[in-house]
């Protein structure tokens, strides 16, 4: 008798979840979607569409041409309708991030996976490391449990994806602050005023020639 693959069943995520336990989910899903041979293509690294608006209805999809076969040649709706049960799908095991958001705003399935990296605060911070001296071993468990439990953690820290502009989507920083600060300076044009001197200023902590001190903070 041939063998079947069957796709481990998916869990949604969680309020409260780990770089370790986010990857878990994702690969899972992206094995469970690839099953389908409608979604596969979409799956696929590099392909995008657009945002879903009253003017791209169409997500900037077009009709097959006559090079597929007629079999499986396909309309630029047809593609839509598929997408969106696709991303439609990813909503229903992600319900830390509204529905519009996947289904209707996303443009890539790394978007996706941006924004709910992006949700979850998945960086490297000095917290980090306080955690990390606050892992014991206990002694119920194995010295090999203690090995994997500094393992998973040390790969939560290395497993930092770049963040990127939402706005632009060039800009990219593994600190979320910078994509913050790059987004007010050079899209959202938001201005700080220097309290020693007035000398307008594109950042808090800009140094300036006209006061050395810039901000007393």
């Amino acid at each position: 008798m041939a063998s079947t693959s069957r796709a481990p069943k998916q869990w949604c995520l969680t309020k409260i979840e780990t770089v370790n336990t986010f990857e878990n989910w994702r690969q899972n899903l992206l094995y469970t979607l690839s099953l389908d041979k409608n979604f596969a293509p979409f799956l696929i690294t590099g392909t995008w569409w657009e945002k879903k608006t009253k003017n791209t209805p169409f997500r900037g999809f077009a009709d097959d041409d006559e090079s597929i076969p007629e079999g499986i040649r396909l309309i630029r709706m047809q593609k839509v309708n598929m997408l969106e049960l696709m991303l439609g799908q990813i909503a229903n095991y992600c319900p830390v991030i509204s529905r519009n958001t996947i289904v209707k705003n996303s443009t890539s399935v790394d978007k996706i996976w941006q924004t709910i990296r992006l949700h979850y605060g998945f960086q490297t911070t000095g917290a980090h490391f306080i955690d990390f001296d606050s892992i014991r071993y206990d002694p119920s468990e194995r010295p090999e449990d203690l090995f994997q439990r500094l393992t998973a953690f040390v790969e939560d820290i290395h497993c930092v994806e770049k963040y990127v502009c939402n706005i632009c989507e060039k800009f990219r920083s593994e600190r979320l602050y910078a994509a913050y600060r790059h987004m007010q300076e050079q899209h959202i044009g938001l201005k700080f005023k220097c309290q020693d001197c007035g000398t307008t200023l594109a950042r808090k902590d800009q140094e300036h020639e006209k006061c050395r001190r810039g901000f007393p903070y």
